[in-house]
């Protein structure tokens, strides 16, 4: 999700947290905002109620089984387990498009990033069996979007418990004052693997 200083159109899927008027009945601390600031990431739980969860858990085994275009298998034929990924599920499914805007999750991202719009980018959902061998390479958001700012956001939601058992995401905290220098880093490797045809702009 990403903020500008625009008024969103509320019918549209790129609408602003205003105009979806206030559904957060946690909002996150003074301290789970402070660090925020600090590190670029933080934990925040008790967001979405049961209702929410469970509803999405159900869209998530149709999805499974109704793959899209951009959606990838990462597990090799000859590994066990299952580790799969899809893009922009809000397109083909009301359950994630319901999810998107009507959730608390918009007023969320406007009040973490101290922003009056908050403009939807895209959704991705990854699926990870128990006993699956493949892992998840350490990575950086940044390459794979088409847009720069200090204002945007990525939400991580997970459908089961998560624990370091069964799989947990780990985030190395970032420092705000360090983003320019990160950008031009990022994007010059980016153009460069465009140029070499091996860049993925939707891999994980």
């Amino acid at each position: 999700m990403t903020s500008k200083p625009t008024t969103g159109d509320p019918t549209s899927p790129h609408q602003s947290a205003r105009a979806l008027g206030s559904r957060l009945t946690n909002p996150p601390s003074p301290d789970a905002l402070n660090e925020f600031e600090r590190d670029g990431a933080a934990v925040l739980r008790g967001v979405l109620d049961a209702s929410w969860i469970d509803s999405m858990r159900e869209a998530i085994e149709v999805a499974l089984d109704r793959p899209g275009p951009m959606s990838r298998e990462y597990t090799k034929p000859d590994e066990p387990g299952r580790y799969f990924g899809d893009f922009f599920l809000w397109q083909r499914f009301e359950e994630f498009r319901t999810f998107m805007a009507d959730s608390p999750l918009p007023e969320l991202a406007a009040q973490l990033m101290h922003s009056q719009n908050v403009f939807f980018f895209y959704d991705q959902l990854l699926v990870k069996e128990p006993g699956t061998a493949a892992e998840t390479p350490l990575h950086h958001d940044l390459p794979y979007w088409p847009m720069r700012g200090n204002q945007i956001i990525s939400i991580w939601v997970p459908f089961d418990r998560a624990t370091p058992e069964s799989g947990i995401r780990r985030i190395a905290p970032n420092r705000l004052s360090r983003l320019p220098d990160l950008y031009a880093h990022v994007f010059l490797r980016s153009l460069e693997k465009l140029h070499n045809r091996t860049f993925l702009a939707y891999s994980i």
